[in-house]
């Protein structure tokens, strides 16, 4: 028997201590159909809700119940979830207020392709209610994926509800009451995350890697902890001081093109680098005086496919594993986490220096925002070289590692 769309429910009413509506349901098998009570929530006490909960609560309970599925959206004319993805992807492509980096839009494009149109693409908007994002929980469990994953996922989802909104007044037009427990995604647990960071003896060993350009990148990297992006988006002439002292960061490169913005608002900064790195900075740019620091042979951005697989590469000829996971590679985020821990235990940087460095936000007490040190760049200076970069460089007569461990660059 074909499902019957469409039921908005009785009226609620009392019956004992709970508040009830009544239902038309499918029977399987028989014609006529069941009109059982339904129970909403109890009237006092724990679980109780007041009339707007309870609305809602019954159109949760109505969705459940009736099984409302996709095939009934066409002919309803309502818009569905898959339609509203696009809309709100749109939406983040053109807006002004705090733009969305392309990889981020990718990520977003990724996740509504993969793991949420097949399952809930076809609903109506309407009809998104707790009980379809435990739909998407349990596909994302039968996947297997990790729980980062599984929570971005579901955030995304509520992003796709919340996006619809009353033009005229800006009010969303399905707001929601989000229940963990019923939706039931895993607990994060922060100790199980994948957070690889690089030793001493890797970043050194990183150091000596023998294509020039990613021994360049794999030293700045180790030596700023600035996203991999924002370092294959400089530019000799714009973000290089002349002292080689300091670096500008404002723009990145991202799938070989140059894009003029940053991820966030703290993004956008100076990053200060001790005497031996810009040593090997300036001996690296050479007689350059424009152009991209870390460019093709077609003067694009180096792309992080090219730069991934030799990273990858020399983790495994430097026998690398992390503690967690020894069947796992790090990927250039560890160069971050690697700064971030370095400066934050081995040195005596003040914190606003540092969080300003490496592009994280400062926190809302009004210390933070009386911290000017970063407009002081003669002292940030010398604070760059009292911190140091926490692995050791090759001596300049040294052979760089890796020429005969098959780790030859290919050419980009």
């Amino acid at each position: 028997m074909s499902r019957r769309p469409g039921q908005d429910g009785s009226t609620e009413f009392k019956e004992g201590s709970w508040w009830k509506f009544r239902l038309w349901v499918d029977v399987p098998g028989q014609i006529k159909r069941a009109h059982p009570s339904i129970p909403i929530c109890p009237v006092k006490g724990p679980g109780a809700l007041n009339k707007s909960q309870r609305e809602a609560r019954k159109r949760e309970l109505i969705a459940e119940h009736t099984g409302r599925n996709k095939e009934v959206v066409e002919s309803e004319g309502a818009i569905t979830f898959e339609k509203q993805g696009e809309i709100s992807l749109e939406a983040m492509r053109k807006r002004n207020r705090e733009p969305v980096t392309d990889g981020t839009l990718e990520q977003y494009e990724r996740i509504l392709r993969l793991h949420l149109n097949p399952v809930i693409g076809k609903y109506p908007l309407s009809e998104i209610f707790n009980p379809q994002l435990k739909e998407v929980v349990d596909s994302l469990m039968k996947k297997e994926l990790a729980p980062a994953t599984m929570i971005k996922t579901i955030g995304i989802a509520k992003q796709v509800v919340g996006s619809a909104v009353d033009p005229r007044t800006g009010e969303a037009l399905y707001p929601r009451k989000w229940r963990a427990d019923l939706i039931d995604l895993p607990i994060l647990n922060p100790d199980e995350q994948y957070t690889p960071e690089f030793s001493r003896e890797i970043l050194t060993g990183l150091a000596a890697y023998h294509e020039p350009r990613l021994r360049m990148l794999f030293t700045l990297d180790g030596a700023t902890g600035a996203r991999i992006a924002e370092l294959l988006g400089l530019e000799i002439d714009k973000h290089i001081s002349p002292d080689f002292r300091t670096i500008t960061i404002e723009q990145q490169g991202i799938n070989s093109k140059i894009v003029k913005r940053v991820k966030k608002r703290a993004s956008r900064r100076e990053v200060d680098i001790h005497p031996d790195i810009s040593a090997v900075l300036k001996d690296f740019v050479g007689e350059r005086t424009r152009g991209l620091l870390f460019a093709t042979r077609n003067n694009t951005p180096l792309d992080y496919s090219f730069v991934l697989p030799h990273l990858q590469r020399a983790l495994k000829a430097l026998g690398y594993t992390d503690s967690m996971d020894i069947s796992r590679l790090a990927g250039t985020h560890a160069f971050r986490r690697s700064r971030d821990t370095y400066l934050r235990n081995e040195t005596s940087c003040p914190e606003g220096l540092y969080k300003f460095w490496l592009g994280h936000a400062l926190g809302k007490d009004m210390s933070d925002r009386y911290d000017k040190i970063k407009r002081d760049r003669r002292k940030r200076v010398e604070w760059a070289e009292i911190c140091g970069y926490g692995f050791s460089l090759p001596q300049s007569s040294s052979v760089p590692l890796y020429r005969n461990q098959g780790l030859d660059a290919v050419a980009a």
